[in-house]
């Protein structure tokens, strides 16, 4: 085949949206045009859209193609199937089709953050709760393994539990509490949490830290100097 998909990511969101990146080259001598398109899609799979559906791309050169949608709910799997071919005049080149299909794995848990978005108080620092709990046609139990991570203006955030946590299936819930520092008090910023179960269902929640109304600046020196980060 003379287009290749160098790699493939799938992240799933926990507000049941999902991202799967592409990473595009082929192989022909010259720059060619190439076109990408969604095949099918399966029930729970709403409002799949590419970033660029046509482009021209260089004899070496790599692109990244990036295919958004939603599920039904947080709880839903599904499947997308994409297509790409070259492109000659406006129409498809014999042969250079090709398509992949992409599976969204059905989940045990799902995970809200609340509030979203959280203000800051105003030395910069900010907390916020995750809620994990079981799908509900989940059996038995579940082990969550989690990781939260510094979005744009955010120093320092972390965990209060540690990490993995047992979630009892059916009707489990847990709580995983969340703190972090903001780079810069005055602006906003963005925290990660990642999820994991035992059985391979992930899936991220996105947070908007809102900057405080209004900045102690002496309290966020302290507060900076607790989160080791001056």
């Amino acid at each position: 085949m003379d287009i290749s998909i160098l790699r493939e990511t799938v992240t799933r969101f926990c507000d049941h949206s999902f991202r799967i990146e592409l990473l595009v080259k082929h192989h022909w001598d010259d720059e060619v045009r190439l076109r990408f398109g969604i095949l099918n899609t399966s029930a729970d799979v709403q409002q799949v859209q590419i970033d660029d559906n046509q482009f021209n791309l260089g004899a070496g050169e790599e692109r990244e193609v990036v295919i958004t949608g939603q599920l039904s709910e947080a709880c839903a799997g599904g499947e997308v199937e994409y297509e790409f071919v070259r492109r000659i005049d406006g129409n498809d080149y014999p042969n250079s089709h090709d398509s992949v299909l992409v599976l969204l794995g059905k989940p045990g848990f799902r995970a809200d953050d609340e509030p979203d978005p959280v203000q800051a108080n105003e030395d910069g620092t900010f907390e916020y709760e995750v809620f994990v709990e079981c799908c509900d046609d989940a059996p038995g139990g579940q082990t969550i393994s989690f990781e939260a991570l510094a979005g744009d203006n955010v120093a320092g955030i972390r965990t209060v539990e540690g990490s993995p946590l047992a979630l009892s299936c059916p009707h489990g819930i847990e709580t995983i509490k969340v703190e972090g520092i903001l780079s810069d008090p005055t602006e906003e910023g963005l925290g990660w949490l990642l999820i994991e179960s035992d059985d391979n269902s992930e899936c991220s929640t996105l947070t908007t830290i809102r900057p405080p109304v209004e900045v102690d600046e002496g309290g966020f020196q302290k507060a900076s100097r607790a989160f080791r980060l001056s």
